[in-house]
């Protein structure tokens, strides 16, 4: 909105360009390690065996999306955007990975703060960095120093100081738990383990990126930067209704883990019945302002420019409304932790995202990636509920029970 707001629909573009390319590269690297924290109801791992994987694979994602910026054709300035925001992505992962210590110890005060500094106060930085500069590049350079400050003068020092009180003797330095898991034999296994458990979960939310980038990325081909910074500006508006899915499907974890683990299937599907019915009416909301109020808040927020694309909105909150429903199935999926059995749901999804953007975009432009969004919801909704049904027959997990060690 900044962005577009200051600058035009190109440098919009040229920053949605930097995300399309680094987002599904970091999702795969973050194997979702948070999840797996949220539903590890037994501690099988401990928070340095998260911490230590999740370093570890976003030291290899980084060398990835500079390697696909450099070889992609792009323009020097676009090169330099999708380095930079593909370093803050990862800035942003180490943070992820420190709100699931938070969270497991009911310190969701230290969350709020981090997400209040890398969320709204970042982006105000990089507004101003905007306004004053016109650079897209310095923008993203300053939301990347933002983040690497948060990481490293508030997440990493909350961290430590939680582990502190949950061990008998004084914690480390966050940083010295990477490098001792490669010399303990017995923790570099641990933390192996914890590789395998969530490869296949990594693999998948590569996929889902994928899904909503590949759009993206062919509308740069096909229409150009300024087309897909129309795009990206009116996508933004579905992260309103995301937010609250997320943190919604992410208190649930919990619920949904406890429910699998003592095998109470009939309060399993109450509670999926309960989210789908408030996805479906946070769907038909965000449709009805998209129909009646469009063109207006299109018009508030990026100016005249962008009005004409204002049909483009009630695609994407159709789209919306139907991940609405994807996300709290994912949800119940992540928490019985049967990940490799997502993937061809998955697979399925970024499919239809790719065939139907192939056809669509060339053709009908804005309008053609709005629409293949929505089919490649629809694809994984007509999936996901036989993959659930499936894994409640197999019955609840039997993962063994060990000591916990937050250490």
């Amino acid at each position: 909105m900044i962005l577009a707001r200051f600058g035009g629909a190109e440098d919009v573009g040229k920053f949605s360009l930097g995300l399309s390319i680094a987002a599904p590269v970091i999702m795969l690297s973050n194997l979702q390690l948070r999840q797996v924290q949220a539903s590890d109801v037994r501690d099988q791992f401990a928070f340095k065996h998260y911490f230590a994987l999740r370093t570890l694979t976003s030291t290899w994602a980084f060398p990835v999306v500079v390697l696909f910026a450099l070889i992609g054709g792009y323009t020097d300035d676009s090169v330099l955007v999708i380095v930079i925001i593909g370093a803050a992505k990862c800035f942003e992962s180490i943070s992820d990975i420190a709100y699931g210590l938070f969270q497991r110890h009911e310190r969701m005060d230290m969350s709020a703060i981090s997400m209040l500094l890398n969320g709204p106060l970042s982006l105000v930085m990089l507004g101003v960095g905007f306004a004053l500069s016109r650079s897209v590049v310095l923008a993203a350079a300053i939301l990347a120093l933002t983040r690497l400050g948060t990481v490293l003068g508030y997440d990493l020092r909350r961290s430590r100081a939680i582990l502190a009180r949950t061990v008998e003797e004084p914690a480390p330095r966050i940083l010295g738990l990477v490098f001792s898991l490669f010399t303990d034999k017995t923790g570099r296994n641990r933390m192996l383990s914890l590789g395998r458990l969530s490869w296949p979960l990594g693999i998948a939310m590569c996929l889902v990126s994928l899904h909503t980038n590949l759009p993206r990325l062919m509308l740069e081909r096909y229409c150009g930067e300024e087309a897909l910074g129309m795009f990206a500006a009116i996508a933004v508006f579905m992260q309103v209704g995301f937010v609250l899915e997320q943190a919604l499907g992410q208190a649930a974890l919990p619920r949904f883990s406890h429910y699998y683990q003592d095998v109470e299937h009939r309060r399993f599907v109450l509670f999926i019945l309960i989210l789908v019915a408030a996805a479906i009416l946070l769907g038909c909301c965000g449709v009805i302002v998209a129909i009646f109020w469009g063109k207006a808040i299109i018009g508030l927020f990026y100016g005249s420019n962008f009005i004409a694309q204002s049909h483009v909105l009630i695609w994407l909150m159709i789209a919306s409304g139907v991940g609405y429903i994807d996300g709290f199935l994912i949800a119940a999926m992540n928490s019985t932790r049967r990940y490799l059995i997502q993937i061809p749901g998955f697979f399925m999804m970024t499919a239809a995202s790719a065939v139907s953007g192939y056809i669509l975009i060339p053709k009908f432009g804005i309008v053609g990636a709005a629409i293949s969004v929505l089919l490649a919801k629809i694809a994984l909704l007509m999936i996901m509920p036989g993959l659930l049904y499936h894994t409640l027959r197999r019955g609840g997990s039997s993962i063994p029970l060990r000591q916990p060690s937050e250490f």
